[in-house]
């Protein structure tokens, strides 16, 4: 399916936008664990690209048949159609051209899965079907859309010199030719055109002196100007030679073009990709650049009406609507932002703490169906609880669990650093053992990252126990209480209250939290001093303890299924080097929004329940208890002489702890 070229940005309903990508654009079939590559003329492509070998497993279904664009990205992530021609056309490439030319396949569009063709399924579902089943990586990545807010997509793409926007219908159907349900529009302007014959060359030049170039309209060719440049020595041999393949007496376009030297016609089955910077009346290419031979694209479909946009706005049918004041407005005093998060009705805002600049989109979308709570209460209860939640980010890597439909869509974890992220997030790289590249987690220091994160999908936020700067050493331990399928939370809570009767005996500080899930987590902030496994063994002697003194409610079992019911794993072993675990203050992706929230120890009574504090009573909390965990940081301890109590004891009492 293809898009039909329109001259001027546009917002509406019932449309979404995406980013232009130019690169060569692809079908994949995926059958039996392997994919076959297709490009737009029909070609098969797969051996060009061996490092896309992989997708299927990046997608959940054992058929299917998708739709994207293969494209080489520059430093700032931008396709770059250049680089891209360093790769089209090599049938199996060297090891350095895989190192030095990377391909990323920008999915965009399902057709087919598992017996069932989705061409005339609404688009808008495709695509959320394709988001579900796709397993993201460098590679195979999801290409992102906005709802109805056209002109601020393309804005955007203007300013970071991307190529363009596709607009297309959220209910149009599937076809294999050109619909105005699909339209372009372009921010850098280029072209496919075919090439109709060449000059000799003047001067020092070598081979010829330009390309000439013509575009169809009806069945004639006509002649829209010559290219001379964008063209070294080695690009200029290859095409004299396939120029003179396919040389020709007679001239191809309908008029004979005038040209400053002589002119030699070619049969007009070469299409070139070029830039230019606008149209003369004639009309013909200004300053036209060669970029590449296109293989993927067919002469019959370089047209005329393709490449000359007709005055009119969008296709009919389509009601211009204005965007409302509020979007693409930047809001930057603390009153409008507050006034937009609390009470705000806008799909989409741009945000700026102190020139850190990003948008928010799809705010009114329910994640929470159970009660109603959109993407925009979720936003709002970070802003309202960040004083009390970024202590606990700082300077840690965060593993993203990022859930984009909210919590009854497809979640999926993410390490790596999200593609696109604004100039002014952190990031940490880390070794990432049985990969050559390191992975880039990202860090949340301020509010501005804290929420960009959140407009991400992240409804929880989960940080390593140990800081950027000394990873190998934590500065809290943790206790993970997880109880089996079917196990009273009260059972949860005795084994709590023993942990922390056992730990608080021998005068160690203890922070505790409900997970906002069924389990409970008690904290040790702990000097920087020891290792995750020094750390580990401490734990799993106080664990004993507790499960000398509860052997019926203790489970050393770590498998769920195995569990028997009304059991609790005392879990030490995710106290380890890249293991996160929810922070304190962060929402859990429950129904009912639930926050994993600080607790006294004379809370922990058979009536707490593990949903009673959400997004919605948590601040009412806080402003009548205040923050529990407010000396957190002030308490870092060391363990040596609780473990010499803990010795003395046991000599006393004639028992010794023994490892679980």
């Amino acid at each position: 399916m293809l898009a039909t070229l329109i001259n001027r940005p546009f917002s509406g309903p019932g449309w979404l936008f995406e980013i232009k990508w130019d690169g060569a654009r692809t079908l994949a079939w995926i059958e039996d664990g392997k994919v076959r590559l297709r490009s737009r003329a029909g070609n098969e492509v797969t051996h060009q690209y061996p490092e896309l070998a992989n997708l299927p497993r990046h997608i959940g279904a054992s058929r299917a048949l998708l739709d994207g664009e293969i494209v080489v990205l520059d430093e700032k992530g931008r396709s770059d159609f250049e680089r891209m021609q360093q790769r089209m056309n090599v049938q199996r490439p060297s090891p350095d051209l895989l190192s030095r030319y990377p391909v990323t396949y920008y999915l965009f569009d399902l057709l087919y899965g598992d017996g069932y063709d989705l061409r005339e399924v609404p688009l808008l579902e495709r695509k959320t079907f394709l988001r579900r089943i796709l397993d993201p990586s460098r590679e195979f990545r999801f290409s992102d859309h906005q709802l109805e807010r056209g002109k601020e997509l393309f804005e955007l793409a203007r300013q970071q010199d991307l190529e363009g926007i596709v607009g297309k219908r959220i209910d149009s159907f599937y076809s294999s030719a050109r619909s105005q349900n699909w339209v372009k529009l372009k921010a850098t302007k280029t072209l496919d055109a075919v090439v109709g014959g060449w000059t000799a060359p003047r001067g020092s030049r070598s081979h010829f002196g330009s390309l000439l170039l013509g575009l169809y309209q009806g069945e004639a060719l006509r002649f829209v100007g010559h290219a001379g440049t964008g063209t070294d020595e080695r690009m200029r041999e290859l095409l004299m030679k396939k120029l003179h393949e396919r040389e020709i007496g007679k001239c191809p376009f309908d008029k004979i073009p005038e040209t400053n030297e002589q002119a030699f016609w070619a049969k007009p089955d070469l299409v070139a990709h070029v830039r230019f910077i606008g149209w003369t009346e004639e009309p013909r290419l200004r300053a036209p650049v060669f970029l590449a031979l296109r293989n993927d694209v067919r002469p019959e479909e370089c047209r005329w009406e393709n490449e000359m946009a007709p005055p009119a706005a969008p296709p009919s049918g389509l009601a211009i609507v204005r965007s409302p004041e509020i979007v693409g407005t930047v809001l930057g005093k603390k009153d409008e932002i507050e006034a937009e998060l609390f009470s705000g009705k806008q799909e989409s805002v741009i945000l700026d703490f102190e020139g850190k600049r990003f948008r928010l989109t799809h705010l009114n979308k329910v994640f929470f169906p159970e009660s109603s709570y959109t993407k925009r209460d979720l936003v709002a209860y970070y802003y309202r609880i960040a004083e009390y939640l970024l202590p606990f980010l700082k300077e840690r890597p965060l593993v993203l669990r990022r859930y984009p439909d909210g919590i009854k869509g497809q979640a999926f974890f993410q390490k790596n650093m999200p593609e696109g992220v604004p100039k002014w997030i952190e990031t940490v790289s880390v070794p990432s053992e049985g990969k050559r590249e390191d992975v880039q987690y990202v860090i949340a220091n301020d509010l501005a990252s804290l929420l960009y994160l959140t407009g991400l999908g992240c409804i929880d936020h989960n940080p390593w126990s140990s800081r950027r700067d000394d990873q190998e050493h934590p500065d809290y331990f943790f206790f993970d209480l997880d109880p089996a399928e079917g196990t009273e939370f009260s059972s949860v809570l005795t084994i709590a209250r023993a942990l922390h009767e056992k730990l608080t005996q021998v005068g160690l500080k203890i922070f505790m939290k409900t997970s906002g899930a069924t389990g409970f987590h008690l904290y040790l902030p702990v000097e920087r001093v020891y290792t995750f496994e020094q750390l580990r063994m401490f734990g799993e002697i106080f664990a004993q303890l507790v499960t000398t003194e509860h052997p019926g409610l203790v489970t050393h079992e770590r498998i769920v299924a195995k569990r028997r019911p009304g059991r609790v794993l005392i879990d030490v072993t995710q106290n380890s080097l890249g293991r996160p675990l929810a922070a304190p203050y962060t929402v859990r992706a429950f129904p009912r929004a639930p926050v994993s929230a600080p607790v006294e120890i004379r809370e922990l009574r058979p009536t707490l329940k593990p949903e009673r504090f959400n997004i919605k009573n948590l601040l009412s909390r806080l402003k009548q208890k205040g923050d529990l965990w407010t000396d957190f940081w002030k308490s870092r301890q060391r363990i040596e002489g609780a473990l010499d109590q803990l010795g003395a004891s046991s000599l006393e009492s004639g028992t010794q702890p023994k490892p679980r």
